[in-house]
Protein backbone atom coordinates (compact mmCIF):
# COMPACT_ATOMS: atom_id res chain seq x y z
CA UNK A 1 0.00 0.00 0.00
CA UNK A 2 1.56 3.44 -0.88
CA UNK A 3 0.26 6.35 1.18
CA UNK A 4 -0.04 9.64 -0.83
CA UNK A 5 0.86 11.73 1.93
CA UNK A 6 -1.71 14.06 1.88
CA UNK A 7 -4.68 14.78 4.82
CA UNK A 8 -7.17 17.19 3.54
CA UNK A 9 -9.08 19.06 6.29
CA UNK A 10 -12.16 20.83 4.48
CA UNK A 11 -13.07 22.99 7.19
CA UNK A 12 -16.32 24.82 7.19
CA UNK A 13 -18.25 25.96 9.85
CA UNK A 14 -21.90 26.13 7.49
CA UNK A 15 -23.48 23.82 10.32
CA UNK A 16 -22.79 25.88 13.49
CA UNK A 17 -26.60 24.75 14.94
CA UNK A 18 -25.43 21.24 14.34
CA UNK A 19 -22.19 21.94 16.57
CA UNK A 20 -24.14 23.42 19.40
CA UNK A 21 -24.96 21.51 22.51
CA UNK A 22 -28.12 20.78 22.38
CA UNK A 23 -27.71 19.89 18.37
CA UNK A 24 -25.12 17.18 19.78
CA UNK A 25 -27.95 15.85 22.53
CA UNK A 26 -30.34 15.63 19.98
CA UNK A 27 -27.83 13.54 18.07
CA UNK A 28 -27.07 11.10 20.58
CA UNK A 29 -30.46 10.60 21.72
CA UNK A 30 -31.11 9.52 17.57
CA UNK A 31 -27.94 7.28 18.21
CA UNK A 32 -29.78 5.78 21.54
CA UNK A 33 -33.17 5.01 19.29
CA UNK A 34 -31.74 3.90 16.27
CA UNK A 35 -29.15 1.08 19.02
CA UNK A 36 -32.83 0.26 20.62
CA UNK A 37 -33.93 -1.48 17.63
CA UNK A 38 -30.71 -3.85 17.47
CA UNK A 39 -31.12 -6.34 19.97
CA UNK A 40 -27.35 -7.81 20.18
CA UNK A 41 -26.34 -3.70 21.17
CA UNK A 42 -28.41 -2.62 24.03
CA UNK A 43 -29.01 0.77 24.15
CA UNK A 44 -27.06 1.31 27.89
CA UNK A 45 -24.63 0.15 26.37
CA UNK A 46 -24.25 3.75 23.94
CA UNK A 47 -22.26 6.04 26.31
CA UNK A 48 -20.02 9.33 25.92
CA UNK A 49 -17.70 7.30 26.67
CA UNK A 50 -15.91 3.63 26.78
CA UNK A 51 -13.04 0.99 27.67
CA UNK A 52 -10.86 2.58 24.59
CA UNK A 53 -10.37 5.87 26.89
CA UNK A 54 -7.60 4.29 28.41
CA UNK A 55 -6.46 3.14 25.44
CA UNK A 56 -6.48 6.97 23.58
CA UNK A 57 -4.73 8.07 26.66
CA UNK A 58 -1.51 6.16 25.75
CA UNK A 59 -1.90 6.66 22.29
CA UNK A 60 -2.83 10.51 22.22
CA UNK A 61 1.00 11.15 21.52
CA UNK A 62 0.09 9.83 17.83
CA UNK A 63 -3.78 10.53 17.44
CA UNK A 64 -4.47 13.36 15.00
CA UNK A 65 -4.92 16.99 15.87
CA UNK A 66 -6.92 19.53 13.99
CA UNK A 67 -5.02 22.84 13.55
CA UNK A 68 -6.66 25.63 15.10
CA UNK A 69 -9.03 28.25 13.27
CA UNK A 70 -7.30 31.35 12.46
CA UNK A 71 -9.54 34.31 11.85
CA UNK A 72 -7.58 35.14 8.21
CA UNK A 73 -8.95 31.84 7.04
CA UNK A 74 -10.78 32.20 3.83
CA UNK A 75 -14.11 33.05 3.99
CA UNK A 76 -15.45 29.83 2.01
CA UNK A 77 -13.08 27.20 2.97
CA UNK A 78 -9.95 26.35 5.07
CA UNK A 79 -8.03 23.01 3.62
CA UNK A 80 -4.91 21.64 5.83
CA UNK A 81 -2.48 19.43 3.88
CA UNK A 82 -0.54 17.05 5.87
CA UNK A 83 2.19 14.19 5.27
CA UNK A 84 -0.26 11.49 6.57
CA UNK A 85 1.09 9.81 9.28
CA UNK A 86 0.84 6.12 8.93
CA UNK A 87 -0.09 5.12 12.01
CA UNK A 88 -3.20 7.19 12.44
CA UNK A 89 -4.65 6.12 9.19
CA UNK A 90 -7.53 4.29 10.54
CA UNK A 91 -8.85 6.13 14.02
CA UNK A 92 -10.10 4.85 17.34
CA UNK A 93 -11.34 6.74 19.89
CA UNK A 94 -14.07 7.06 22.93
CA UNK A 95 -17.19 7.83 19.68
CA UNK A 96 -16.44 4.29 18.53
CA UNK A 97 -19.29 1.94 20.28
CA UNK A 98 -21.60 4.93 19.81
CA UNK A 99 -20.77 5.56 15.82
CA UNK A 100 -21.14 1.55 15.20
CA UNK A 101 -24.37 1.52 16.81
CA UNK A 102 -25.40 3.74 14.47
CA UNK A 103 -23.00 2.17 11.19
CA UNK A 104 -25.12 -0.57 12.24
CA UNK A 105 -28.51 0.33 11.87
CA UNK A 106 -27.77 1.95 8.70
CA UNK A 107 -26.11 -1.01 7.03
CA UNK A 108 -29.17 -2.77 8.60
CA UNK A 109 -32.20 -0.74 7.32
CA UNK A 110 -30.67 1.21 3.92
CA UNK A 111 -27.95 -0.57 2.86
CA UNK A 112 -28.56 0.44 -0.83
CA UNK A 113 -28.15 4.34 0.37
CA UNK A 114 -25.20 3.59 2.17
CA UNK A 115 -23.17 0.84 0.15
CA UNK A 116 -22.06 0.75 -3.60
CA UNK A 117 -19.88 -1.73 -5.30
CA UNK A 118 -20.37 -1.14 -9.22
CA UNK A 119 -19.31 -4.19 -11.38
CA UNK A 120 -15.48 -4.25 -11.87
CA UNK A 121 -14.59 -2.77 -8.34
CA UNK A 122 -14.90 -6.24 -6.41
CA UNK A 123 -10.70 -6.70 -6.75
CA UNK A 124 -10.65 -3.13 -5.23
CA UNK A 125 -13.07 -3.36 -2.65
CA UNK A 126 -11.28 -6.91 -1.47
CA UNK A 127 -7.60 -4.77 -1.67
CA UNK A 128 -9.29 -2.53 0.62
CA UNK A 129 -10.77 -5.04 3.13
CA UNK A 130 -7.13 -6.49 3.09
CA UNK A 131 -5.05 -3.76 4.05
CA UNK A 132 -7.68 -2.45 6.48
CA UNK A 133 -7.68 -5.19 8.14
CA UNK A 134 -3.77 -5.69 8.37
CA UNK A 135 -3.82 -2.30 9.91
CA UNK A 136 -6.19 -2.85 12.51
CA UNK A 137 -4.80 -6.34 13.57
CA UNK A 138 -1.46 -4.45 14.20
CA UNK A 139 -1.81 -0.89 15.27
CA UNK A 140 -5.04 -1.96 17.53
CA UNK A 141 -4.19 -5.24 18.61
CA UNK A 142 -6.10 -5.51 22.11
CA UNK A 143 -9.26 -4.56 19.79
CA UNK A 144 -8.89 -6.71 16.83
CA UNK A 145 -7.66 -10.02 15.94
CA UNK A 146 -7.49 -12.77 13.30
CA UNK A 147 -7.76 -16.29 13.73
CA UNK A 148 -7.59 -18.18 10.19
CA UNK A 149 -9.61 -16.52 7.92
CA UNK A 150 -11.77 -14.63 10.38
CA UNK A 151 -11.06 -11.13 11.96
CA UNK A 152 -12.82 -10.74 15.70
CA UNK A 153 -13.72 -7.32 16.75
CA UNK A 154 -13.37 -7.54 20.26
CA UNK A 155 -15.06 -3.77 21.28
CA UNK A 156 -18.37 -4.78 19.75
CA UNK A 157 -17.72 -8.24 19.76
CA UNK A 158 -18.42 -9.24 16.10
CA UNK A 159 -16.35 -11.85 14.04
CA UNK A 160 -16.48 -11.39 9.86
CA UNK A 161 -14.47 -13.80 6.70
CA UNK A 162 -12.25 -12.05 5.07
CA UNK A 163 -10.32 -13.19 2.19
CA UNK A 164 -11.84 -13.80 -1.28
CA UNK A 165 -14.77 -16.16 -0.10
CA UNK A 166 -15.85 -12.54 1.73
CA UNK A 167 -19.06 -11.40 -0.30
CA UNK A 168 -19.37 -7.91 0.98
CA UNK A 169 -15.90 -6.62 2.04
CA UNK A 170 -16.49 -2.91 1.38
CA UNK A 171 -19.65 -3.54 3.72
CA UNK A 172 -17.09 -5.27 6.69
CA UNK A 173 -14.34 -2.81 6.62
CA UNK A 174 -17.32 -0.34 7.26
CA UNK A 175 -18.20 -2.48 10.25
CA UNK A 176 -14.58 -2.56 11.84
CA UNK A 177 -13.83 0.79 11.01
CA UNK A 178 -14.58 4.57 12.32
CA UNK A 179 -14.08 6.12 8.86
CA UNK A 180 -16.06 5.81 5.23
CA UNK A 181 -14.60 4.28 2.26
CA UNK A 182 -14.35 5.69 -1.14
CA UNK A 183 -12.80 3.64 -4.21
CA UNK A 184 -11.69 6.07 -7.39
CA UNK A 185 -10.96 4.05 -10.30
CA UNK A 186 -9.60 5.41 -13.48
CA UNK A 187 -11.53 5.07 -16.50
CA UNK A 188 -9.49 4.21 -19.45
CA UNK A 189 -11.57 5.78 -22.10
CA UNK A 190 -11.78 9.43 -19.87
CA UNK A 191 -8.66 8.96 -18.46
CA UNK A 192 -10.50 10.72 -14.99
CA UNK A 193 -10.99 8.38 -11.81
CA UNK A 194 -14.45 7.54 -11.09
CA UNK A 195 -16.55 6.68 -7.69
CA UNK A 196 -16.94 2.95 -8.70
CA UNK A 197 -17.40 1.73 -5.37
CA UNK A 198 -18.24 3.67 -1.79
CA UNK A 199 -19.53 2.67 1.71
CA UNK A 200 -20.48 6.15 2.68
CA UNK A 201 -22.88 5.95 5.96
CA UNK A 202 -21.86 9.76 7.15
CA UNK A 203 -22.18 11.80 4.17
CA UNK A 204 -21.60 15.92 4.82
CA UNK A 205 -24.74 17.08 2.15
CA UNK A 206 -24.52 14.64 -0.22
CA UNK A 207 -26.43 11.01 -1.60
CA UNK A 208 -24.48 8.27 -2.18
CA UNK A 209 -26.69 6.96 -4.72
CA UNK A 210 -26.90 10.49 -7.17
CA UNK A 211 -22.76 10.33 -7.08
CA UNK A 212 -22.06 6.43 -7.69
CA UNK A 213 -19.78 6.51 -10.69
CA UNK A 214 -19.14 10.37 -11.49
CA UNK A 215 -15.53 11.82 -11.20
CA UNK A 216 -14.36 13.72 -8.32
CA UNK A 217 -14.71 17.05 -9.66
CA UNK A 218 -18.54 15.95 -9.77
CA UNK A 219 -18.94 14.76 -6.62
CA UNK A 220 -18.39 18.40 -5.63
CA UNK A 221 -19.86 19.80 -8.10
CA UNK A 222 -23.11 21.68 -7.02
CA UNK A 223 -21.22 22.99 -4.33
CA UNK A 224 -20.74 26.83 -4.34
CA UNK A 225 -16.61 27.74 -4.95
CA UNK A 226 -15.60 23.87 -5.42
CA UNK A 227 -13.79 24.61 -8.75
CA UNK A 228 -12.04 26.95 -6.74
CA UNK A 229 -11.44 25.85 -3.51
CA UNK A 230 -11.95 22.43 -3.85
CA UNK A 231 -15.07 22.32 -2.17
CA UNK A 232 -16.32 22.78 1.15
CA UNK A 233 -17.77 20.64 3.79
CA UNK A 234 -20.38 21.62 6.60
CA UNK A 235 -18.72 19.97 8.90
CA UNK A 236 -14.92 19.08 9.87
CA UNK A 237 -13.39 16.53 8.13
CA UNK A 238 -10.45 14.49 7.87
CA UNK A 239 -9.99 12.92 4.36
CA UNK A 240 -6.40 10.59 3.52
CA UNK A 241 -6.17 9.58 0.28
CA UNK A 242 -3.91 5.99 -0.48
CA UNK A 243 -3.17 4.27 -3.57
CA UNK A 244 -3.73 0.42 -3.52
CA UNK A 245 -0.46 -1.20 -4.95
CA UNK A 246 -2.44 -4.12 -6.81
CA UNK A 247 -5.22 -2.88 -8.45
CA UNK A 248 -4.00 0.98 -8.59
CA UNK A 249 -7.18 2.05 -7.86
CA UNK A 250 -7.20 5.16 -5.45
CA UNK A 251 -9.04 4.95 -2.10
CA UNK A 252 -9.94 8.15 0.12
CA UNK A 253 -11.19 7.98 3.14
CA UNK A 254 -13.78 10.59 5.42
CA UNK A 255 -13.67 10.99 8.88
CA UNK A 256 -16.79 13.78 9.71
CA UNK A 257 -15.85 14.94 12.91
CA UNK A 258 -18.33 17.71 15.21
CA UNK A 259 -17.15 20.00 18.24
CA UNK A 260 -19.88 21.75 20.45
CA UNK A 261 -19.50 25.70 20.37
CA UNK A 262 -19.16 25.95 23.91
CA UNK A 263 -15.92 23.99 23.25
CA UNK A 264 -14.19 26.67 20.98
CA UNK A 265 -11.73 28.63 22.56
CA UNK A 266 -12.12 32.30 22.64
CA UNK A 267 -9.73 32.98 19.59
CA UNK A 268 -11.07 30.05 17.72
CA UNK A 269 -14.69 31.40 18.25
CA UNK A 270 -13.73 34.96 17.23
CA UNK A 271 -12.18 33.08 14.00
CA UNK A 272 -15.19 31.31 13.84
CA UNK A 273 -17.65 34.01 13.73
CA UNK A 274 -15.18 35.83 10.93
CA UNK A 275 -15.54 33.39 9.09
CA UNK A 276 -19.21 32.81 9.00
CA UNK A 277 -19.90 36.15 8.85
CA UNK A 278 -17.74 37.08 5.86
CA UNK A 279 -19.85 34.15 4.01
CA UNK A 280 -21.15 35.71 0.10
CA UNK A 281 -24.81 34.90 -0.42
CA UNK A 282 -24.41 31.96 -2.50
CA UNK A 283 -22.56 30.14 0.52
CA UNK A 284 -25.14 31.47 2.73
CA UNK A 285 -27.59 30.11 0.68
CA UNK A 286 -25.59 26.77 0.59
CA UNK A 287 -24.90 26.10 4.30
CA UNK A 288 -28.64 26.67 5.07
CA UNK A 289 -28.08 29.98 6.85
CA UNK A 290 -31.94 30.66 7.12
CA UNK A 291 -32.60 27.70 9.55
CA UNK A 292 -29.60 28.43 11.43
CA UNK A 293 -28.37 31.60 11.39
CA UNK A 294 -30.62 32.94 13.78
CA UNK A 295 -29.40 30.49 16.70
CA UNK A 296 -25.40 31.34 15.63
CA UNK A 297 -25.96 34.98 15.83
CA UNK A 298 -27.21 34.42 19.56
CA UNK A 299 -24.67 32.16 20.64
CA UNK A 300 -22.26 35.00 19.27
CA UNK A 301 -24.11 37.67 21.70
CA UNK A 302 -24.12 35.53 24.67
CA UNK A 303 -20.48 34.62 23.78
CA UNK A 304 -18.67 37.74 22.95
CA UNK A 305 -22.28 40.40 23.21
CA UNK A 306 -21.72 41.41 19.61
Amino acid sequence: MTFLGLVFILICFAAALSRSKNSCEKIEQWKNRAASRLPHLPTDSVTSSSPLEDTQKEEKRLQYVFPPLQPKTSSRTSMGLKRLEKSNWLTLDAHYTSEHQVRNYLLRTSHPNVIQCLPGSEAACHEVLSIAVDFLITRFPDHFTMEGKTITNHIANESFLVGPDCPNPLEVAARLAMEDFNVLMKNTETGKYHLQASATLFPAGWKLQERIGTTMANLHGPVPGWKEKMGGAVRRERQTFTRLEKTGAVLFTVRTYMQPLEDLEDEEAAALIHQVRGWEEEIRVYKGWDVWGGAFEEWCEKRFGR
